[in-house]
């Protein structure tokens, strides 16, 4: 297992890193407010980010699982919710088509997907009620309400997954609704409910089974672990930053020994979820990837959620204004958390894996 990023890939890094100055810094496009990625699709369809992870024989950039979430992270401590919207599309939606199979339908899909003209964003309809029309479940009608899907309210396509299956849908297809959400974090990644009113789908042969579905599962804990990570990084580097330029008692803040406490641990946490996160990413084997990915978005968001707490403590009641980043990570943090808490199923990957462990652990 190769967790080295190459030249190659360190600078793809770099040119991300330079975007995300260029685009994504405070105070480009109102900040959080509006839709910024999609705001931005031209710029980084330029970039070739929709495509990523999709062979270069179908548009794509060809990148590992490795480099894309590492591509999420960097763009999302910069912006968290244009880290989601990418990772949705880049590394769920077209993640599916790659990963998926390569020939056929799928195939087409991936190089729809890689040139990114149109943004699309993955709806887990597996809680919706689902009657086959074919006996072959090639024709199915799909009734039901998806909450809080990110990316769906800007989308122009829809790529739902369901247990037999998945399909592609534009967003304006009769029988679905998209209601737009107004969120108290990751305000800018398009968040919607999508109502599915006894909605008529044709699955390709090719798009038959419940491969898709785990697969999109898998993706999609990848997707907010990486965004986790990219929150926690954000705060901690505008933590130091304040901590030195705030002077207090004739000498910076980050001289104080409690200070200094809460930005070791903080670099720490960051280091150890970013490691997990490559871990999860780079994992070949289908069990152990699932749970390695839900290990990674489990610990990923509480860290995100402790070091933007510290990063407010440090802060102190600047960290409440809206002239600090640190206010918006902390709001992005705790959002993405609530989100993806609820009904804590990522905890299930964990246990199957503890469970049946061997002496070594999961490998």
């Amino acid at each position: 297992m190769d967790l080295e990023f190459g030249a190659e890939d360190q600078l793809v890094i770099q040119s991300v890193l330079q975007f995300a100055e260029r685009y994504l810094a405070q105070g480009q496009f109102g900040g959080e407010t509006g839709d910024i990625a999609h705001r931005i699709r031209s710029e980084i369809a330029d970039l070739g980010l929709w495509g990523m992870c999709i062979d270069s024989s179908r548009h794509g950039l060809g990148f590992s699982r490795v480099t894309g979430v590492a591509v999420v992270a960097t763009l999302a401590s910069y912006s968290a919710s244009v880290g989601l919207v990418v990772g949705q599309h880049a590394l769920v939606c077209a993640g599916l088509a790659h990963w998926g199979g390569s020939d056929g339908t799928l195939g087409t899909l991936a190089t729809l997907l890689a040139r990114g003209t149109t943004s699309y964003c993955h709806v887990d309809a597996s809680r919706c009620v689902l009657s086959s029309v074919s006996p072959s479940h090639e024709v199915v009608r799909l009734s039901g309400t998806v909450p809080l899907v990110p990316g769906a309210a800007h989308a122009g396509g829809l790529l739902v997954t369901f247990p037999s299956g998945m399909a592609l849908l534009s967003s304006d297809t009769p029988g679905i609704t998209v209601l737009p959400h107004i969120t108290l974090g990751l305000c800018s990644a398009g968040w919607a409910t999508v109502t599915f009113d006894n909605v008529t789908v044709c699955v390709e042969a090719d798009c038959l089974g419940n491969k898709f579905a785990n697969l999109a599962y898998e993706q999609q804990l990848l997707v907010d672990a990486a965004v986790a990570v990219g929150i926690a990084q954000g705060a901690l580097q505008v933590s130091v930053a304040y901590a030195q330029d705030r002077h207090q008692f004739g000498k910076p803040i980050s001289d104080f020994q409690a200070i200094q406490w809460k930005i070791a641990d903080s670099a720490v946490d960051v280091e150890a979820a970013r490691s997990l996160l490559f871990r999860a990413a780079a994992e070949v084997d289908g069990t152990r990837r699932l749970a390695y990915a839900a290990m990674a978005a489990r610990y990923s968001r509480t860290v995100a959620s402790g070091i933007t707490r510290h990063g407010m403590q440090i802060h102190g009641g600047y960290g409440y204004t809206t002239d600090y980043v640190i206010e918006r990570l902390f709001r992005d943090a705790h959002h993405l958390e609530g989100v993806a808490e609820p009904n804590h199923s990522d905890i299930l990957p964990v246990i199957s894996a503890v469970y049946g462990r061997t002496r070594d652990g999961l490998s």
